[in-house]
């Protein structure tokens, strides 16, 4: 599969340089977007009929989702609240959502309270956001959810933000080296796998 969408960006960078008009799927695949559909002509269609149905298969949303439990979605409704309660100062706000924290058991709540006394300084604090910048900002909001919902549960795992050069395959060595905003990667071995990436 990822040979499939990097042959479709090289093909795709190759109009650009000739000036090719580009169709919106083409010019997000540049920035290693690659939108998929069983209907409309994408990434996918270069691949056998039977290979896409087992590609969309694979992402059927509604085989694998699972929906949160209601306590979940009611600690997150009284965060939110408590967020927004003008009438509370910040000791107050923090000492009601660790109140949440303590009074469940619930391992879903817990990660809920992490991720949102994370990103609290990044909502509320106006001159920190200021100073912080769109990028950084957007990095900052991002960060609490990747760390306590994905690369915490994992052992041997390590992850990178802005510094990674993710490499093009040798068969592709004429394109630009990429610097994702996140990595998730491994080095079994003394050798890097990289696991995915976020840009």
């Amino acid at each position: 599969m990822t040979l499939v969408l990097r042959e479709y960006r090289q093909i795709t960078e190759n109009g650009a340089q000739i000036r090719k008009n580009l169709s919106d799927i083409r010019i997000l695949s540049l920035s290693y977007i690659f939108l998929i559909s069983d209907k409309d002509h994408c990434s996918l269609s270069r691949l056998l009929p039977e290979q896409q149905l087992a590609v969309m298969k694979d992402l059927n949303l509604k085989e694998y989702w699972e929906f949160m439990e209601d306590d979940v979605l009611i600690a997150c409704r009284k965060m939110q609240k408590i967020l927004y309660n003008e009438d509370m100062d910040e000791e107050e706000r923090e000492d009601a959502i660790d109140l949440i924290k303590k009074s469940s058991n619930s391992r879903h709540i817990k990660t809920a309270v992490k991720i949102t006394k994370d990103i609290v300084p990044h909502i509320f604090n106006k001159f920190l956001n200021r100073q912080e910048g769109e990028a950084n900002q957007i990095i900052e909001l991002l960060r609490p959810f990747l760390l306590h919902c994905w690369t915490s549960t994992l052992t041997g795992v390590k992850h990178e933000w802005l510094t990674y050069h993710l490499l093009p395959p040798s068969q592709f060595s004429s394109s630009q080296s990429l610097i994702p905003d996140y990595v998730l990667f491994v080095e079994p071995y003394s050798i890097t796998f990289e696991l995915c990436f976020v840009e």
